[in-house]
C-alpha cells in the first residue's frame, strides 16, 4: 500500500508540473507571437510612412519655380533659366552653377570687347553676342532629381550647342557620376556603347540618315560610339532608364543638333551576354571590340 500511496502523489506532482510548464510555454509563445505581430505592424507602418513621405517630397519638388537670369544691352543677350525647388542643398548646387555660368558669359563678352579694341576694331560694329541656356522639364523620382539644360552660343556665325545635366541623388544629397550609376545597375560604358550602336543602326527614327548618308554611316556610328566619345555624352535618369545626349557630327547634319537616346535598364541586360558586335550596312561592315569593363 505504501508503494501506491507514494506513487499517487508523484503522479499528481508530475501532472501538476506538466500542466504548469504547458501553461507557461503557451503564455511565452503567445507573448512571442504578439511581439512578432507588433514588430511586423511597426515595420509596415514605417514603410507606409516612408512611402507617403517620398510621395509628398516628389509632389513638393514638382511644384518648383522657374528662375531667369537675363542681361541685354543691344550688343549682347545672355539668358540662363533654372528651377528653384525649395530644397536647400539642391537649390544651392544649381544656383552656384547657373550664376557662375551667367557671370562667366558676361565676362567673356567684356574680354572679347577688349580684344577687339586692342586690335583696332573699336569703331567697327560689334558682333551680336548671344548665349541662351534653357531647361527641359525636370525628372523627379523617389531617389533622383534629373535636369537637362541645353546651351546655345552664337557670336554672329554658326551657333554652337551644348548639354549640361544635373543628376542629384536625394538620399546622398550630391550629384551622381555616370560611373556610379552604371555600377549601381551592374553594367558598363562598353555595354552602353554596344546598345547605342544597335539603336543608331536599326531605329526607324534614324532611317533617313542611314539611307542618305554622304559618307560611310557604319564607320561613323563606330566612331561616334567609341568609349572616348561616349565619355563626353551628357545623361539624365528616368525611373527605369537612362538617356544619353550627343551631337553626332559624323552621321547627322548639324541641323539635327543634340540628339537624346533613351535606353531601358531592362534592355541592357541582354547585352551582357552578347559577343562584340559588327556594325553593318549593305556593303559595309565595321568590327567593334569591347574593351575591359572598366565600370564594374
Amino acid at each position: 500500500m505504501k508503494k501506491w500511496m507514494i506513487a499517487v502523489p508523484l503522479t499528481l506532482t508530475v501532472a501538476v508540473l506538466g500542466a504548469c510548464a504547458d501553461g507557461t510555454g503557451k503564455a511565452e509563445a503567445g507573448a512571442d507571437k504578439k511581439e512578432v505581430v507588433q514588430a511586423e505592424g511597426k515595420k509596415v507602418k514605417e514603410g507606409s510612412e516612408k512611402e507617403e513621405s517620398q510621395r509628398n517630397r516628389v509632389k513638393e519638388l514638382s511644384t518648383y519655380e522657374k528662375v531667369v537670369l537675363e542681361d541685354k544691352d543691344g550688343e549682347r543677350e545672355v539668358t540662363v533659366e533654372y528651377p528653384y525647388f525649395g530644397y536647400e542643398k539642391l537649390d544651392q548646387l544649381i544656383e552656384e552653377e547657373m550664376e557662375s555660368t551667367f557671370k562667366g558669359q558676361i565676362d567673356s563678352l567684356e574680354k572679347l570687347r577688349q580684344e577687339l579694341s586692342s586690335d583696332g576694331f573699336e569703331d567697327e560694329n560689334f558682333t551680336k553676342y548671344f548665349f541662351n541656356r534653357t531647361m527641359e522639364e525636370p525628372i523627379i523620382t523617389d531617389e533622383v532629381v534629373s535636369i537637362y539644360f541645353r546651351d546655345y552660343f552664337n557670336t554672329g556665325g554658326q551657333g554652337v550647342m551644348g548639354s549640361v545635366p544635373i543628376n542629384f541623388d536625394l538620399k546622398k544629397e550630391r550629384v551622381l557620376t555616370l560611373e556610379e550609376v552604371l555600377k549601381e545597375h551592374g553594367t558598363s560604358l562598353d555595354i552602353i556603347a554596344e546598345a547605342m550602336r544597335e539603336r543608331l543602326m536599326t531605329d526607324e527614327r534614324f532611317a533617313q540618315y542611314r539611307h542618305d548618308a554622304v559618307g560611310d554611316y557604319a564607320s561613323g556610328v563606330a566612331e561616334e560610339t567609341s568609349l572616348e566619345e561616349m565619355e563626353r555624352n551628357a545623361f539624365t535618369l528616368q525611373e527605369d532608364s537612362i538617356t544619353f545626349y550627343h551631337q553626332y557630327y559624323s552621321i547627322f547634319p548639324n541641323a539635327e543638333g543634340i540628339v537624346g537616346i533613351e535606353l531601358k535598364w531592362s534592355e541592357l541586360e541582354a547585352y551582357k551576354t552578347k559577343t562584340p558586335s559588327e556594325v553593318n550596312l549593305p556593303g559595309h561592315t565595321v568590327s567593334v571590340k569591347r574593351s575591359s569593363l572598366r565600370n564594374h
